[in-house]
């Protein structure tokens, strides 16, 4: 039996039925024939094929067909452009060597062997607190960084699970502060580095026999996983099939139900298991409209409550913390978290109707979406104007900056539907 959803939780929006595409799959590089709304691709690599749905990023060149000459203009006028990207993407000899050189299980001992120096891991720790924990809440701060100074302090009692943590953390980190880890030019380059974090780290949550593959910890240790490659662009082909699989398994463990008062789970527990789990949602979501696919979650798939606005030094293990919630106008740590999941419903929506198949749907539901859309976008706080001092600033504009992109990209795949997929209504008599 579960425990009552607070209110604002259930006020989901009617999930649509997805939308039909034909079956005639276009080739990436070929655009489709004038007339035709397949908006799809299948990727051929050797014996290998991949399908990409209608909300894949490639597909914008056949919405807008002005896209590609535009964007060739644009990098003509502004060369840098390149350089921009070759900054943010691995090298080419590099991006295939992911999975290559860990074939076998490796123990603590090789967990501490390739953590860096204490300068390098504070710097790349800050980055990823800043950046990435802030909009994907897996860890609880304050245990977190707790934890990372007891390592400093004595190494040798640090548990394995926590090593693992801070190399995912370490790997994230690390796309964002490529110059950080060339401290003398013998060292890899920070990509290679990364990597080698990235692998040992998930070789140890695959092999290691104390896993217990639906403990909290090990879900916790798959999201960084995840979140880990995203930055770094490694497996991203991968990325819809591991969110999904992640998904599965944090369900099988039940973070997909609220917790029952009567469960034998803490309320410290509970409330990290709603963090994980939203997480876990939004890793799908996003996962799914980059490649095209239906999400893995419906609408009405999942009791769980949203996770308190509130800030990890208050999280507490008492029955009730109530008095220690934020208003959602004022920043705190699980904000952008918060915000995001208020429009979830309409998301998970508009990604199903985009990217379904064989079902129309009535062009006034189409606006509602739209609208829906649209207000999420007016509803984000301003909290820029209420931060205390102008890192808070930066964080809040990171923040409200995220949400519009989140918000937009879902009316941007919806904008050039052609008038086929929608319902035809007969005429009145």
């Amino acid at each position: 039996m579960t425990s009552p959803a607070r209110p604002n939780n259930r006020e989901v929006a009617p999930a649509p039925r997805a939308l039909s595409s034909e079956n005639n799959l276009q080739r990436e590089s070929q655009p489709a024939p004038a007339g035709n709304y397949d908006i799809t691709h299948l990727r051929r690599r050797g014996g290998h094929v991949q399908f990409y749905g209608y909300s894949y990023h490639l597909n914008f060149y056949q919405q807008f067909p002005e896209l590609r000459s535009y964007i060739a203009g644009v990098k003509a006028q502004y060369p840098t452009i390149n350089g921009a990207r070759d900054g943010v993407f691995p090298p080419n000899h590099e991006s295939t060597t992911f999975g290559k050189h860990i074939s076998i299980p490796v123990g603590t001992t090789a967990l501490k062997a390739v953590i860096p120096s204490k300068s390098v891991s504070d710097a790349l720790v800050q980055t990823y607190l800043d950046r990435f924990e802030t909009t994907h809440r897996v860890l609880d701060r304050s245990a977190f960084m707790a934890e990372y100074h007891r390592h400093w302090s004595d190494p040798t009692s640090t548990a394995p699970f926590f090593l693992t943590q801070l190399l995912l953390v370490l790997a994230t980190g690390a796309s964002l502060n490529s110059e950080t880890y060339l401290e003398n030019k013998s060292n890899p380059s920070i990509y290679m580095q990364t990597i080698k974090w990235i692998e040992v780290a998930e070789s140890w949550l695959t092999f290691a026999n104390d896993v217990v593959p639906h403990s909290r910890e090990a879900i916790a240790g798959r999201c960084l996983v995840l979140v880990a490659k995203r930055a770094n662009y490694i497996q991203s082909s991968s990325f819809w099939t591991g969110s999904g699989e992640l998904m599965r398994l944090a369900m099988a463990a039940g973070y997909h139900r609220e917790v029952s008062p009567a469960a034998r789970i803490s309320s410290y527990d509970q409330e990290i298991r709603r963090r994980l789990w939203t997480t876990i949602v939004e890793l799908d979501v996003q996962a799914a409209l980059e490649r095209g696919m239906p999400p893995t979650l419906r609408p009405d798939g999942f009791s769980t409550n949203y996770p308190l606005h509130i800030n990890d030094d208050k999280l507490c293990n008492s029955l009730d913390c109530t008095e220690d919630i934020i208003p959602l106008a004022k920043m705190a740590d699980t904000s952008f978290q918060v915000a995001l999941l208020q429009s979830l419903p309409i998301r998970l929506a508009i990604c199903a109707y985009v990217n379904g198949c064989d079902v129309a749907m009535e062009f006034e539901q189409v606006q509602e979406l739209g609208e829906a859309l649209h207000n999420a976008l007016q509803a984000i706080p301003d909290w820029n104007s209420r931060a205390a001092d102008p890192r808070q600033q930066k964080l809040a504009m990171y923040l409200s900056t995220l949400l519009k992109i989140h918000f937009s990209r879902p009316t941007l795949t919806r904008e050039d539907i052609p008038p086929r997929r929608y319902k035809t209504m007969p005429p009145e008599a």
